[in-house]
C-alpha cells in the first residue's frame, strides 16, 4: 500500500513539473458523447504551404484528431476529466452500469439489464457469450485520421499480481494515408485461487482516402486464458460470509473445481474499399460502388478433470479437453446513392460461408450428433439515411436465406433536435436463428451433448429517449420476445442445456441519467427502473438498478491540474440472477436463489495535467461493515476492498 502511494505522489509531481512548461492549458469542455461529423480527410492543415510546418502545428487542437467507426461515425479526440471518465475507466475502457462485475479483471459479467434497440447481424455466431466481453469484433474496431502521430496508453492495476495495459499508436504517413498498431495486454491473478486472467487482444489496420477512392481494413489476433474454478465451496461460503478470519487470505478458501481452464481465440481480417462513380464535385447525386471481405476464425476449449462429485456430471473420461471451432467468410457488393432531395441510399447483398463444429460424430442412445454445421447464406438488403434541417433519419431492412440460417430484419430510427433538446426514437423488428452451441454441442461429459432444432428467435423493440444538457436524459424502452432460447440449470442434476420459451417475455425499462452541478461540486446520477411484464421465470432482472456519484472538481498548483474527488454508491434490488457455467461458458437461469440488495461504494481521486488523466479509486471500502453478501453469482463473491491506481495518456506529436 505504501508503495502504491509513493508511485501516485511521484507522478503527481512529475506531471506538475511538465505543466509548468506550458504557457496556455487546453479547456477543452467537450460534451462526453460522441459527436457525430463529416468523415471526409481534413486535407487542408496539411497542404497549406504558406506556412511552415511548425506554426501548422500551433493551430493544432484536439478536434483535429479524429476516430471513425464501422458506420462512418467520428468522435474528436478528448482529454477532459469527467465523471464518464471515472466510469470507464476499466480493462473494457466501457461504462458498466448495467453490468455486475466478477471479483477478478478479465472474468466475465453478470446482466442486471439488457439492450435491445440496437440490430446486430442475423449470421449466428459462436454463442460463448460469458467469454467474449473483451473480444473485439469487426464493429468495435476504429479508424483514424490525424495531423501529427499521436498514441494513446491506458493502464490500470490489477487484483493482487497483475495489470492492464491497451496501447495504441497511429499516424498519417499522407493526408490520405493513416496506419494504426494497438494492443491490449492484461494480466490479473485475482484474489482466489484460480481466477487468473491472461489476455492478448491486437488489431492492425490502415485508411486511404483519395480522390474517388477509398479503402480501409484491419486485423485482429486475440487470445482471452481464463483459468476456472466454478466458484467457492458450500463450505467456503460459510466461511466468507461468517468473516472467519482463518480465511481472510482468500486464496484459502476451497472452490468446487481446482484443474480448469477456458482459451477464446480468433483471428480475423477485415478488408472495405468504395470507389465513387462521380466526381466529388458534381452537382449532380453521387453515386459509388463498395465492397468488403471479411473472414474470421474462432476457437473455444475447455480444459479440466473429472472429480468424486462432479458438479457437471458423469463424463466418458477422467481428461477433460473440449473444443470446438467457428469459420467465417462474408463477402459484400452494394452501392450508395447519394442525392440532393431524397438523402443517402444504399443497397447490398452479402455472401457468407460458414462452418461451426468438431472432429468427430456421436452416436448416442436414441440420438446422433454430428460433428459439424455448415453452409452458405445470402443476406439481401439496404439503408436509408435523410436529414431535413433538426431532423435525421436511418432506416434499415434485410433477408438473409439460407439452408440452415434464416432471418430478417426492419430497424429505423429518428432523431429531432430542438433548442437545447434532443427526441430520439427507434424501432426493431428482427428474425435470427439461434447461436451455434445452442444448435449443437459435444461434450467429454455426458449431459453436455445435444443437437437441436430451434426456431428462429424473434425480437421487437421501440425505445424513445428525451435529454438536454441542463437536465439529463430520460430512455424508456418496450421489449418483446419470442421464441427466447435460453440455458436453464435442472435443479436435480445441476446441469445446463438449452431450451425455447414457448410464451412471450414483455420486457420494459425505463432509465434516468444527468449530471448536476453546484459550484465545484456535481451530483451524476443512473437510475434504471425496469420490469418483465411476462416471461419472469426464463428473463430475470433486478427491478432497480442506481448508481450515484457526489463528487468535487477544482484546480490546483496555479492552475496546472484539476483535480476531481468523490464517492460512487452502487445499488441492485435482488433478484435471481442467472448463474455461470464455466464448462459453456454461459449464463443459465435458475429458480431457487436471490442476490443483491447490498449497498457497495467505492472512493475515487482522479487528476488531469495535459493530456494525462490519472486515477486513484478505493473500492468497495465499506465492506468490512456492510456484511458479506455481495456476490456477482452463486458461489462467486465479488471483491473485497482494495485500492487501484491507472492512468490515460495521450501523445500527439
Amino acid at each position: 500500500m505504501k508503495n502504491k502511494l509513493l508511485l501516485v505522489i511521484t507522478l503527481f509531481s512529475f506531471f506538475f513539473s511538465q505543466a509548468q512548461l506550458e504557457d496556455k492549458r487546453l479547456d477543452l469542455r467537450k460534451s462526453e458523447k460522441n459527436n457525430t461529423v463529416n468523415t471526409k480527410s481534413d486535407t487542408a492543415l496539411f497542404n497549406n504551404k504558406k506556412k511552415t510546418p511548425k506554426k501548422r502545428l500551433k493551430n493544432l487542437d484536439e478536434t483535429h484528431y479524429k476516430f471513425i467507426s464501422m458506420e462512418y461515425d467520428t468522435i474528436h479526440l478528448d482529454t477532459t476529466i469527467t465523471i464518464y471518465k471515472e466510469y470507464k475507466h476499466n480493462y473494457l475502457r466501457k461504462d458498466l452500469f448495467e453490468l455486475l462485475p466478477f471479483q477478478n479483471m478479465g472474468q466475465t459479467y453478470n446482466a442486471l439489464a439488457y439492450t435491445f434497440e440496437k440490430p446486430n447481424t442475423t449470421l449466428p455466431e459462436i454463442g460463448i457469450a460469458a467469454k467474449q466481453y473483451n473480444y473485439y469484433k469487426a464493429e468495435d474496431i476504429y479508424y483514424y485520421n490525424v495531423p501529427t502521430p499521436f498514441s494513446d496508453i491506458m493502464h490500470k492495476t490489477g487484483m493482487e499480481r497483475g495489470q492492464v495495459l491497451d496501447a495504441l499508436i497511429t499516424t498519417n504517413v499522407k493526408p490520405y494515408l493513416n496506419f494504426f498498431v494497438a494492443y491490449k495486454g492484461l494480466h490479473s491473478s485475482g484474489k482466489y485461487s484460480r481466477s487468473l486472467s491472461s489476455h492478448g487482444n491486437l488489431r492492425l489496420g490502415f485508411s486511404y482516402d483519395k480522390k474517388r477512392y477509398y479503402i480501409r481494413g484491419h486485423f485482429a489476433s486475440q487470445d482471452l486464458h481464463n483459468e476456472e474454478s466454478s466458484g467457492i465451496s458450500a463450505d467456503a461460503i460459510t466461511k466468507f460470509e461468517t468473516n472467519d478470519d482463518n480465511f481472510s487470505d482468500r486464496r484459502r478458501m476451497l472452490l468446487n473445481r481446482d484443474a480448469d481452464s477456458t482459451i477464446f481465440k480468433g483471428k480475423r481480417l477485415y478488408l472495405e474499399q468504395i470507389y465513387k462513380l462521380t466526381k466529388k464535385d458534381s452537382s449532380v447525386n453521387e453515386l459509388s460502388l463498395f465492397h468488403s471481405l471479411q473472414s474470421e476464425k474462432t476457437s473455444y476449449l475447455f480444459e479440466g478433470s473429472t472429480t468424486s462429485l462432479d458438479i457437471f456430471g458423469l463424463s466418458y473420461d477422467t481428461a477433460i479437453k473440449d473444443s470446438v471451432a467457428h469459420k467465417v467468410f462474408s463477402n459484400k457488393l452494394g452501392f450508395r446513392l447519394k442525392t440532393h432531395n431524397f438523402g443517402r441510399l444504399e443497397g447490398s447483398v452479402n455472401y457468407f460461408d460458414y462452418s461451426y463444429g468438431y472432429n468427430r460424430v456421436l452416436n448416442l442412445v436414441g440420438q446422433t450428433i454430428p460433428s459439424k454445421l455448415f453452409g452458405n447464406a445470402f443476406t439481401v438488403g439496404g439503408k436509408w439515411y435523410y436529414k431535413l434541417g433538426d431532423l435525421q433519419l436511418k432506416t434499415l431492412a434485410n433477408v438473409t436465406i439460407g439452408e440452415l440460417v434464416n432471418g430478417n430484419q426492419f430497424f429505423a430510427k429518428g432523431t429531432y433536435v430542438y433548442d437545447n433538446w434532443k427526441l430520439t426514437a427507434s424501432i426493431l423488428n428482427q428474425e435470427k436463428t439461434a447461436s451455434f452451441n445452442k444448435l449443437l454441442y459435444q461434450s467429454t461429459y455426458k449431459a453436455y451433448n445435444w443437437h437441436n432444432d430451434f426456431k428462429t428467435e424473434k425480437t421487437r423493440n421501440i425505445t424513445a429517449s428525451l435529454s438536454s444538457k441542463k437536465w439529463g436524459k430520460v430512455t424508456a424502452s418496450f421489449t418483446n420476445l419470442g421464441d427466447y432460447i435460453y440455458f436453464e440449470r435442472d435443479v436435480i442434476s445441476n446441469q445446463a442445456k438449452p431450451k425455447q420459451y414457448s410464451g412471450t417475455v414483455n420486457y420494459m425499462k425505463l432509465k434516468f441519467e444527468n449530471d448536476w452541478h453546484f459550484g465545484k461540486f456535481g451530483l451524476a446520477n443512473t437510475v434504471l427502473f425496469q420490469k418483465v411484464a411476462s416471461g419472469d421465470a426464463v428473463f430475470k432482472v433486478p427491478t432497480v438498478v442506481t448508481r450515484n456519484s457526489l463528487y468535487y472538481t477544482r484546480y490546483v498548483f496555479d492552475n496546472a491540474m484539476e483535480l476531481q474527488t468523490g464517492f460512487t454508491f452502487h445499488y441492485f434490488t435482488k433478484y435471481q440472477a442467472n448463474d455461470f457455467n464455466a464448462l459453456l461458458n454461459e449464463f443459465v437461469v435458475q429458480n431457487d436463489y436471490e442476490l443483491g440488495n447490498y449497498p457497495r461504494f467505492d472512493f475515487f481521486v482522479n487528476a488531469r495535467v495535459m493530456r494525462a488523466r490519472l486515477f486513484l479509486k478505493a473500492e468497495n471500502f465499506t465492506s468490512s461493515f456492510t456484511g458479506r453478501n455481495y456476490y456477482s453469482a452463486r458461489n462467486y463473491p465479488y471483491h473485497d476492498f482494495m485500492v487501484r491506481f491507472g492512468i490515460v495518456w495521450n501523445f500527439l506529436r
